[in-house]
């Protein structure tokens, strides 16, 4: 067997081993609103935030094209970046991933992010504070300091930039400025005004920053408000219902964790993978 013939193989299995990790993943997302519903089911503002982002889920479930006939096209050669809730998860992953490497490391030699989580009163509260900041960072750091640039660079007037960015037709250096900037002040400001933060949370929001900025400017604003509400809701919803005495156990939420850092490894390495080829050919991805 050719060495050209190995690679095609393992290539294909590659993305069709991460086709099924990101399907896997989505299951678990849509599983954990009905959770997130039971949870909040006394407690309306929660209730209200939870239906939001139900419908942006569903918004990514159908669009480019509908997440399931994507996933099961994937062995034919056509991409995740097909339907937007694929991609989501798949860099969702990869920043939970990243996150957990950055802790690590940072743990091991002494410096501490710090959590939030003893600052609240009850779970609800927490629950809450993490459903509503995505909406509210989202429009502060990226639609602020990327979209809002780009749309003004771009000269065109069309204020659909601002929700979906790479339409500006900007591309390059411009980009890149815009979303290191946007990611710098978004980790300062986790420290600024997040009380429970240490040093050690610059980093790690740093890397999470430039994630989120990349997916809005190329996917748009949904992506990256569901991209970070799943960041700060899918574990912790499940720990929730964990602690409230139901039949998830600690083997489960482990055994979510590795889904999700699996997931989070392979999609790394089909983008990198995908780069490398378009890079070859030319094109920009």
């Amino acid at each position: 067997m050719s060495r050209v013939r190995i690679v095609s193989i393992a290539w294909r299995v590659l993305i069709v081993s991460h086709a099924i990790t990101a399907m896997a993943v989505i299951v678990a997302v849509l599983i954990s609103l009905p959770l997130g519903f039971y949870i909040a089911y006394t407690h309306p503002i929660l209730l209200l935030l939870l239906s939001i982002y139900m419908v942006l889920v569903v918004i990514l479930v159908l669009k480019p094209r509908d997440v399931l006939r994507v996933s099961l096209s994937i062995h034919r050669g056509e991409s995740v970046n097909d339907n937007n809730l694929l991609v989501t998860v798949s860099y969702f992953s990869i920043l939970v991933t990243a996150s957990m490497l950055i802790d690590t490391i940072q743990s091991y030699i002494g410096i501490s992010m710090g959590s939030l989580e003893s600052l609240y009163e009850s779970n609800i509260a927490y629950l809450t504070d993490a459903s509503i900041a995505p909406l509210r960072e989202e429009l502060a750091f990226r639609v602020m300091f990327i979209g809002l640039p780009l749309y003004l660079l771009s000269g065109n007037g069309r204020v659909s930039i601002l929700w979906h960015p790479y339409t500006s037709g900007i591309k390059g250096s411009k980009v890149t400025i815009l979303v290191v900037i946007s990611s710098f002040i978004f980790s300062i400001s986790h420290l600024l005004f997040g009380s429970g933060w240490e040093y050690g949370k610059l980093s790690q929001a740093m890397v999470g920053g430039l994630i989120l900025g990349w997916v809005y400017y190329r996917y748009g604003l949904v992506p990256a408000i569901v991209l970070h509400w799943l960041t700060n809701h899918l574990l912790l919803t499940y720990s929730i219902y964990s602690d409230m005495g139901s039949i998830i156990t600690n083997d489960v939420l482990t055994s979510l964790t590795i889904l999700v850092v699996a997931n989070g490894m392979l999609s790394l390495l089909v983008y990198l993978r995908s780069i490398m080829t378009d890079h070859q050919h030319g094109l920009n991805y």
